[in-house]
């Protein structure tokens, strides 16, 4: 045994290491390979005829479809159904009151003073089918003449949210209203009418004469209401969608947002 084995750490026991040389090859280097250079004959990539690119559009639901859209025939329609309706009641009523109605011929106003004329003074009385007349005529006059001009105006862009709203409160509140009032007092001069008939007094035959002008109220009211119902619900949604159309965008969204909150409530249902 020597001494470095009982102890290692003396200095004159270390052994010399020889370093490792480590050979290193040279790195390679990736050139790009260099096209020859074209001559003045021959076209360069820059003079070749480059494939047209396909455009995509970027306005989804912008105002170029919306252009698309307004022309629609159908959402057209739509605009011109309403305003027919609107339009008709205007003629309807204004030739029936100042044309061709009860005012001018004066037949309704005689029959009614004719019965009347047995229960004190004529000037007295209320002609309660004739106020029925008035408060029918007179009021859908008013409001198929607004409904006329604000669905003018909405067709070329200006107060649609007015008509909408117009046509909302018509339609749903003002002319039932009207109809019921109208209703109800041509139904009181029917039945006074009726208990001069039943009774057989001295005007039965003028009472029966005024019950047939209240039946034919009843029957031209009725169709007329009718067909214009039916006419306002074929068309409505096309109407809509040109009211959208034709509306700015705030109102669009404010719209969207009540349409949203319509379909999250019948979801909770």
């Amino acid at each position: 045994m020597s001494f470095c084995d009982f102890v290692p750490d003396d200095p004159s026991c270390v052994k010399e290491v020889e370093p490792v040389v480590v050979v290193v090859d040279d790195p390679v280097v990736v050139v790009d390979p260099v096209e020859p250079e074209p001559t003045a004959d021959e076209p360069t990539k820059e003079d070749e005829p480059k494939e047209a690119e396909p455009q995509t559009t970027t306005k989804m639901e912008g105002e170029e479809k919306e252009e698309m859209e307004a022309e629609n025939p159908m959402f057209m329609m739509g605009n011109l159904a309403f305003l027919g309706v609107a339009a008709g009641h205007v003629a309807g009523i204004s030739l029936d009151l100042f044309r061709y109605g009860r005012s001018s011929t004066g037949v309704t106003d005689e029959v009614y003073y004719e019965l009347f004329a047995d229960y004190g003074e004529a000037d007295d009385q209320t002609n309660w089918y004739q106020l029925s007349h008035y408060i029918e005529a007179y009021g859908g006059l008013a409001l198929s003449g607004i409904l006329t001009l604000t669905q003018l105006l909405s067709m070329f862009g200006v107060a649609v949210d007015i008509n909408v709203m117009a046509w909302h409160y018509s339609t749903m509140l003002l002319m039932p209203i009207l109809a019921m009032a109208a209703g109800a007092l041509k139904f009181w001069a029917y039945e006074q009418f009726y208990a001069d008939v039943a009774d057989s007094t001295a005007d039965a035959a003028t009472s029966a004469i005024a019950m047939a002008f209240i039946e034919s109220d009843y029957l031209n009211m009725t169709v007329m209401e009718l067909s214009a119902s039916a006419t306002l619900a074929m068309n409505w949604e096309s109407w809509m969608w040109a009211q959208y159309l034709a509306a700015g965008p705030e109102t669009q969204a404010l719209w969207r947002e009540e349409a949203m909150m319509k379909a999250m409530a019948m979801k909770a249902v």
